[in-house]
């Protein structure tokens, strides 16, 4: 997939979140969440980042499921921002609403 798409920048900016990195898959890049070992990647069918895919471990029934990036998104900058609160004190929803405003200037999309 185009590394200029928006999933595959909403891709780039979530690997960057706290409890999760960078993950190689020959068809590009994608994030791995290092909590649950789930891997998040573009959609093929929704190159504007609109869905991206969860894809669990070999075996799993379901393996792999589009899920509604809004959802998925926001969940992971809450706990990303709630991370940031555990280390430095101050106010959660602040954190929300920086790291959310950080995300819809790199990423082009305002969930």
């Amino acid at each position: 997939m185009d590394d200029n798409t928006v999933a595959s920048k909403i891709i780039s900016f979530l690997a960057g979140l706290h409890g999760l990195d960078v993950f190689f898959v020959p068809i590009g890049n994608a994030a791995i969440d290092l909590r649950t070992g789930m891997i998040i990647r573009p959609s093929f069918n929704y190159p504007d980042g609109l869905m991206l895919v969860l894809e669990y471990a070999p075996g799993s029934n379901p393996d792999r499921i589009e899920v509604s990036t809004h959802k998925l998104v926001n969940s992971y900058l809450l706990r990303h921002a709630w991370a940031e609160y555990a280390m430095n004190g101050g106010n959660v929803k602040d954190y929300f609403e920086h790291i959310h405003t950080r995300f819809s200037r790199e990423t082009g999309n305002g969930l």
